[in-house]
């Protein structure tokens, strides 16, 4: 390039002069608390996406629930064996081996699925909660209860003689205070946290990646109303499980079908007392 003042040719000064170029920004930003520096970013995890096959899927949940159905056998066992005891005693020990059975059920489940480097919350679908999807978790959770009434209502005008129809479900209730408050925060709590993280969560998120939405569903669904054990209530259970698997997707928060399946369990119980006449 010329100077057309004086003919010249200006030399490009030498690259010392240059100010430094500014520094580059990050790929993402730095990792979430407990993960290792320089650790990749954790991935988009879709619908609630952990990445196993369908067989490891099927095989964890069932894991999961033999542990918990052993420690619920042992605690039913022990509560044949201490009737003489009091019974916010055996309502204690029956609630501290029911607890024992979803933790290690939880753990295990977990230790199988969770891919490395992922948060908890992250792998499993527990997102934000907003007010839509607690409207949709007590909508499902009364229409789920309605549905059940309605099938058993169906069942007894029919005089339909089912397995298990003869027990009467009030009849194992506990009826002291504490025994009372330890069955509604297993059954209305601690139940519905771990079945979801391990029906939906794990089940249902891993096959989605194999069969879609529908499918997935359907068949956690099967698996969640067989391992319930209970042949009068297997409809309504599948259907439950359906809804809150539809739940899942709609709001892609754990949060909403925990929620949904915490009323639904604490309905029943508040209908199953208001049957015994508790309190009275």
């Amino acid at each position: 390039m010329s100077d057309d003042r004086n003919g010249m040719t200006p030399v490009d000064p030498p690259m010392a002069d240059y100010p430094p170029a500014p520094p580059m920004p990050p790929s993402w930003s730095p990792s979430p608390a407990g993960e290792p520096p320089g650790a990749p970013a954790p991935p988009d995890l879709g619908l609630i996406g952990v990445p196993i096959r369908s067989r490891r899927a099927f095989g964890t949940a069932v894991l999961a629930v033999f542990i918990i159905q052993v420690f619920a056998v042992i605690g039913a066992v022990v509560l044949q064996l201490t009737k003489s005891a009091p019974d916010w005693m055996r309502g204690l020990g029956f609630g501290t081996l029911t607890f024992l059975g979803y933790l290690l059920g939880l753990a295990a489940a977990v230790a199988l699925t969770r891919p490395r480097h992922v948060r908890v919350s992250a792998a499993y679908g527990f997102r934000g909660l907003p007010a839509a999807a607690v409207a949709g978790a007590f909508g499902v959770a009364v229409a789920a209860r309605v549905i059940g009434a309605v099938w058993a209502a169906i069942i007894l005008g029919l005089k339909i003689k089912l397995p298990g129809m003869d027990i009467d479900p009030t009849a194992i209730l506990p009826s002291d205070p504490l025994s009372i408050a330890i069955t509604f925060v297993l059954f209305s709590v601690l139940a519905p946290f771990v079945e979801e993280i391990v029906f939906r969560g794990i089940l249902q998120g891993g096959l989605s990646q194999h069969m879609g939405p529908i499918g997935s569903n359907v068949w956690a669904s099967v698996l969640f109303s067989l391992l319930h054990f209970s042949i009068f209530g297997i409809v309504p259970i599948f259907i439950a499980s359906l809804a809150f698997g539809w739940l899942f997707q709609r709001t892609r928060t754990l949060w909403a079908t925990v929620l949904a399946h915490g009323l639904f369990n604490g309905i029943g119980l508040v209908l199953a007392y208001a049957l015994k006449g508790y309190p009275g």
